[in-house]
């Protein structure tokens, strides 16, 4: 009787290793350059500007500063947010987020 359930728990314990190994290798599966897109999100900031290294920057209500790297091109044939025309104006921005490769970037799809 005492070998059975040696058998049994070494059985046991067997299983949920290779249970745990497989879940790990699938998570890092799916993390490797996979774009995961969420919905559209909405805030309300001042814009300060472009540059090259942190994008199109916006301080919103709170102090916090959210970078956009990438614009809609329906956007950039509209409003030239490169030049210093805007710089302080309000806007209502919704972008989306995604994930490239393990980093986060957020396109603005709409300016109001």
């Amino acid at each position: 009787m005492k070998n059975y359930f040696n058998k049994l728990a070494i059985t046991s314990m067997l299983t949920v290793l290779g249970t745990i190994s497989t879940m790990q290798a699938n998570e890092k599966a799916l993390n490797t350059n996979i774009t995961v897109v969420n919905q559209e999100q909405m805030v309300v900031g001042e814009y300060n500007g472009y540059t090259e290294a942190e994008g199109y920057k916006f301080t919103l209500k709170d102090g916090k500063t959210i970078h956009f790297k990438s614009v809609s091109e329906e956007i950039l044939k509209t409003l030239d947010l490169k030049s210093d025309s805007l710089k302080g104006k309000s806007f209502e921005v919704t972008y989306k987020t995604s994930k490239k490769n393990g980093k986060e970037v957020k396109e603005i799809v709409k300016l109001k």
